[in-house]
């Protein structure tokens, strides 16, 4: 395992030595959405395993400031609407289950869900998978200190692979560490989950 941080130096993760890591600040995850979005606002690693094309399984961590402490089932409604799991099965996921867990010492709200991809989405744009597969996957929300992290694992939906891969994604998301506190200067409501797919073992 090998430590990595985000690019704001917010928090750290531990992933296995041979995953391809990638840390994205603020100006590139928001693109084209907003132009005025401030720079130190979020941030996110990307975490990715090496195995063929495929590069599953995969680990999102978006971490995002705002206006002080919030609880889990807060922070996704805040990203995901006022009942997450209508607000992700509107968006074409199937909701497996969902509840609230402790991850990495912190109280943590999580929903599991399955996805047929369609041809813009993002893992079938980059090549890794063909449009029709059919992932599985996990987001996962907790704070502290004004940071909350969104975090995002998926696999193939195949049993054997979410058995094998979850347990590899749940021991990643238990090194989750907070390194600093957010500034008083800039804050602002979670963003939503669009049409990517951004995890804890399956029950």
């Amino acid at each position: 395992m090998r430590t990595v941080t985000d690019s704001k130096g917010r928090v750290t993760i531990s992933v296995p030595a041979d995953w391809d890591v990638f840390s994205i600040g603020a100006n590139l995850l928001a693109g084209q959405l907003k132009k005025d979005v401030p720079e130190d606002l979020f941030s996110m690693i990307v975490a990715m395993a090496p195995s063929a094309s495929e590069h599953l399984p995969a680990l999102t961590v978006v971490t995002i400031k705002f206006p002080g402490e919030a609880s889990a089932k807060a922070l996704a409604s805040a990203a995901l609407g006022g009942v997450p799991t209508q607000g992700i099965s509107a968006l074409g996921y199937n909701v497996v289950q969902e509840g609230t867990t402790k991850i990495a010492g912190h109280q943590a709200y999580f929903m599991y869900a399955t996805k047929t991809l369609a041809s813009g989405d993002a893992l079938v744009t980059a090549g890794h998978l063909p449009a029709g597969q059919s992932v599985y996957m996990v987001f996962a929300l907790f704070g502290e200190g004004g940071i909350g992290i969104f975090a995002t694992g998926y696999t193939l939906n195949d049993p054997a692979r979410v058995r094998m891969d979850f347990a590899t994604i749940s021991r990643i998301l238990e090194t989750v560490r907070f390194t600093a506190k957010p500034s008083a200067r800039a804050s602002a409501p979670l963003p939503t989950v669009g049409g990517s797919t951004p995890a804890v073992a399956p029950r």
